[in-house]
């Protein structure tokens, strides 16, 4: 039994040889693997220091901590991955509110608090829509654009168009002959249906007149005896 015990055997996993009776602790302990996830970092591992090489092994497959993200990756990939998840929860820089990385274009394409630099210079929130109603620098149309102007420029100059532009000269006559014109067309309208409404009146009567006409009179005398 002791023979058998001492017989040396080659490894299947190793191919180096050990006692039969001791093969399984060799199988444990000493055997020298490759590291499954092929990275080659230090060749071959003793089966005892395999599981503390696992932990550190760049090459491992390790899965991403984002809540929702499923992506499964190489140790050495992680902290990159990290800076480009779209699962990652991050901070608007306009609003600070909390939100994951893919959301934020486009909910940075409507934060009211979104500073831009206006054409003037200054820095503006989106939420200071009033800004544009005053800023010398923002582009606007003539005020008699409604009857035919289709000028436009800063509004610094502005006023300097205006003061020589005919149609802007002219609107508020043009914007009152139009207010007559509507008001003229509205009781234009309202005679025509008052028309309608006589005439179908009429037809109405003309109509009964032809259906009883003929035994009005033998009617009148049958009621008189």
């Amino acid at each position: 039994m002791n023979t058998l015990q001492n017989l040396m055997v080659e490894c299947a996993k190793c191919r180096k040889s050990a006692r039969r009776g001791a093969i399984l602790g060799h199988l444990n302990e000493e055997c020298e693997v490759e590291c499954p996830n092929a990275c080659n970092e230090a060749g071959a591992f003793k089966r005892a220091a395999l599981a503390a090489h696992w932990e550190a092994c760049k090459s491992a497959p390790v899965a991403c901590q984002q809540k929702d993200c499923k992506e499964i990756l190489k140790r050495s990939e992680a902290d990159s991955h990290d800076k480009e998840c779209y699962h990652k929860e991050v901070r608007c820089d306009f609003c600070d509110i909390g939100l994951k990385r893919g959301e934020k274009a486009a909910h940075v394409a409507v934060c009211e608090e979104f500073v831009a630099e206006c054409e003037c210079g200054e820095r503006v929130k989106r939420k200071e829509k009033g800004h544009r109603e005053y800023c010398y620098e923002a582009v606007v149309r003539c005020e008699g654009m409604d009857v035919g102007c289709d000028f436009e420029s800063k509004r610094k100059f502005m006023g300097d168009h205006q003061r020589a532009c005919p149609l802007f000269k002219i609107r508020n006559v043009i914007a009152s002959l139009r207010s007559e014109l509507n008001s003229t067309r509205n009781e234009l309208k309202s005679t025509q249906n008052e028309l309608k409404t006589t005439k179908d009146n009429l037809e109405s009567l003309a109509q009964e007149v032809v259906v009883f006409g003929p035994g009005v009179g033998s009617i009148i005398e049958v009621s008189s005896e």
